[in-house]
């Protein structure tokens, strides 16, 4: 294979990555799930490096030549600084590549987890709302309206956001691009179907529980990450 080729094997549920040296080795980050307090990035054979699964090659534009791949990817030689989320082998190959360090893997994940976190709460926030409304008629019209509308309408949100976020992670975006494309979405088809459903105030409502899911969604991402990097 090419020299500078982004190199990947899979895993049961994640993806390993290196870079092809054109020489029967690759370099990669080494180690990293299986011990990222050791983990570092090194030269090993590719044969070695197939042993792990069959080894298929990831087409995408690279911004360097091949040359300067491989003299970005000797700088890093014997670092040991992995981290799942920010530094993983995916992150050092397209750092090398593109320039900019990125994982899709770790973008879908996070989708999927402040997705998942989002629903979840958003099946818990009308009667939130309804506990935390005025006694007066404009509380209670608005947590009616939040009761009726809100969810069916957030949760719709939800999955228009979740398609544009998987969309822009297939199309190369980072995960800030990715987070800003889905909430634009997600927040654009929750208001627009609430006032379907309700006019104005379902429209309130509806961009109203995405919000909460979206941002009980950030905070059960966050969660999950400071659990793993325990």
């Amino acid at each position: 294979m090419p020299q500078g080729d982004h190199l990947v094997v899979r895993h049961s549920i994640y993806t390993h990555h290196a870079i092809d040296m054109g020489d029967g080795r690759v370099i990669h980050y080494g180690q990293g799930l299986h011990d990222k307090r050791n983990a570092s990035v090194e030269i090993i054979s590719r044969a070695n490096f197939a042993a792990q699964g069959p080894v298929s090659v990831r087409h995408q534009p690279a911004s360097f030549s091949a040359d300067v791949i491989i003299q970005r990817a000797h700088s890093r030689l014997g670092e040991c600084n992995y981290d799942l989320f920010e530094n993983n082998c995916e992150h050092f190959v397209n750092w090398c590549r593109t320039g900019t360090a990125d994982s899709s893997q770790v973008n879908t994940a996070d989708c999927l987890c402040r997705r998942g976190g989002a629903a979840a709460a958003k099946v818990i926030w009308p009667r939130t709302a309804r506990r935390v409304a005025d006694r007066c008629l404009v509380g209670k019209v608005a947590s009616k309206a939040v009761g009726r509308w809100g969810l069916a309408a957030s949760l719709a949100g939800d999955a228009v956001q979740l398609s544009a976020e998987v969309v822009a992670i297939r199309c190369g975006q980072n995960l800030e691009q990715t987070q800003r494309i889905g909430q634009g979405s997600g927040a654009l088809a929750s208001g627009g179907l609430g006032f379907m459903l309700g006019g104005p105030a379902g429209a309130a409502a509806g961009v109203s529980s995405w919000l909460f899911g979206e941002v009980m969604g950030q905070k059960t991402a966050s969660g999950i990450r400071r659990f793993v990097r325990r």
